[in-house]
């Protein structure tokens, strides 16, 4: 049996993270019951009983300003909760900071936010939290399970830190697990939260949506997840947005996998803070700060800048956002003059998108695989650029939006058979089949990539249908027309004015 290990020295086994990882998704929010037909079958529960977790020596220093800063210290809260917790530099006295708690995923502890959220690099302004999940888990691990008692739990921590350190702001950051249950979390007590990141998760179908409607939240999501499928983000996205949700994104991080990244968390949270702000001069400043080009991160990773949430914060400054200003908020004539720039820049940058785009595609027939290599650039740019102007009007005048809802319904049978594990030639046969129809959806298996070819090279041993073999054409022109260089190619030109 493998294991996952990090820097935080925590381990999981990969066969544990399976098995709860296919017990959640099958009740997650994403597209209604669409997004639990979606998900994996059940696993067998781990077999092991829950344990307490192993106690380690530590020294126990409560939360306080006087120590010294960026330095990861011990503690274990009045409820019994380990943590890590550092305190910002430049700290004076009567100062407020905002507070970002880390929440981690199955199988690891309280060790994992600061052991991969480094305090000198990773919002190096703000104190950081990072707790033991609330309810134990098999080997001395810890989980966040979306039970009353366990965000009973969270809230007595929450506030007892608090009453330790002069908070400004609570956000919380969620990876996995963690992601889940920050967003039902804030559902529970809202009056806790300020802002929340969900990163390689979504929202459980229990969460009290109509209770987040004042906080923003980001689903962020490696497309190339593979333990939690990326559509289980941008399900819960479109969920929230069904409900009247009007602070609500998806920050797309083309073929990344289900690994934390410092750098685009601290994005989303920069857009959160954008979003609960009424100081349009610290909103304008995270919008400079989502929208900068950043070079290759400690994981070598690029990815464009957050175009979408860059935009939203620029709108609501402007005037164009459903959560915009009041016109009373402070400096605000002044700093429209500034925003105008940034904003007429992105929509001329989306409009170099939208011309290279309309080379293939101009009218919703044009929706069709033939191989040209507009898929992969179509698809990022609606989700990187949601909520742009000439983003928006190309989407509508192609009929996007609702093609990729009938693309969504027409994968189901592609999913279903892919979870199922049926065997070789029934999946390949229905991928092949399916896939002319489907192709928009975003819940198609990343995973397809490599085994629909091996199982291609493996025809006679499976015994492939010659109509099935036939139709691998289209799995081919799927592939091609899935090439990321276009877009990439236009978006590394962008810079911020």
């Amino acid at each position: 049996m493998s294991e996952l290990r990090d820097k935080s020295g925590c381990r999981a086994t990969v066969n544990n993270l399976a098995a709860v990882f296919a017990l959640l998704l099958v009740v997650l929010v994403g597209v209604g019951s669409v997004l639990a037909q979606d998900a994996p079958p059940p696993a067998a529960p781990p077999s092991a009983a829950p344990s307490s977790p192993v106690e380690q020596p530590f020294e126990s220093t409560p939360p306080s300003v006087s120590v010294r800063p960026h330095v990861a210290r011990d503690w274990k809260s009045a409820g019994g909760l380990r943590c890590q917790w550092s305190i910002p530099t430049g700290l004076r006295k009567g100062q407020t900071r905002d507070l970002i708690v880390i929440l981690h995923g199955t199988g690891l502890d309280y060790r994992w936010g600061l052991a991969n959220h480094e305090p000198v690099v990773f919002r190096p302004d703000d104190f950081l939290l990072s707790p033991d999940g609330t309810s134990p888990g098999i080997e001395g691990s810890r989980l966040f399970l979306g039970r009353d008692q366990d965000a009973d739990a969270f809230a007595a921590l929450l506030r007892e830190v608090t009453a330790l350190l002069p908070v400004r702001r609570i956000f919380l950051y969620g990876h996995s697990q963690g992601g889940f249950f920050a967003t039902y979390f804030a559902g529970q007590h809202p009056e806790l939260v300020d802002g929340v990141v969900a990163h390689g998760s979504g929202a459980w179908n229990w969460t009290n949506i109509d209770a987040l409607h004042g906080i923003p939240i980001v689903f962020m999501h490696g497309t190339a997840d593979p333990v939690v499928p990326y559509a289980q983000s941008t399900g819960s996205r479109r969920v929230f947005a069904e409900l009247g949700h009007q602070k609500v994104q998806v920050r797309l991080l083309p073929g990344f996998g289900h690994g934390p990244n410092g750098v685009r968390t601290s994005e989303c949270i920069d857009w959160c803070i954008g979003m609960a702000t009424g100081d349009p001069a610290e909103a304008l400043d995270k919008a400079r700060a989502i929208l900068r080009p950043k070079p290759g991160d400690q994981y070598g990773y690029e990815c464009p800048a957050w175009f979408s949430g860059g935009s939203d914060l620029l709108a609501r400054i402007i005037g164009r956002h459903a959560e915009s200003f009041t016109p009373a908020a402070p400096d605000l004539p002044h700093l429209r003059e500034l925003a105008r720039p940034l904003l007429d820049a992105l929509e001329a940058h989306a409009a170099l998108h939208v011309a290279a785009l309309r080379r293939y595609v101009r009218t919703r027939d044009d929706l069709k695989l033939t191989g040209a290599p507009w898929l992969g650039h179509l698809m990022a740019f609606r989700e990187d650029f949601r909520g742009v102007r000439p983003a928006e009007e190309y989407i509508k005048a192609i009929g996007y939006d609702a093609a990729a809802a009938d693309h969504r319904r027409a994968a189901l049978e592609l999913t279903q058979t892919w979870y199922r594990r049926v065997g070789g030639r029934q999946t390949f046969e229905t991928i092949v089949r399916v896939l002319p129809h489907c192709f928009l959806s975003d819940s198609l298996p990343a995973e397809m990539a490599e085994q629909v070819p091996a199982w291609f090279r493996d025809a006679a041993a499976l015994n492939l249908s010659p109509e099935s073999i036939r139709d691998y054409r289209y799995f081919l022109m799927y592939e091609a027309a899935r090439d990321p260089a276009p877009y990439r190619t236009l978006w590394s030109r962008w810079s911020l004015p």
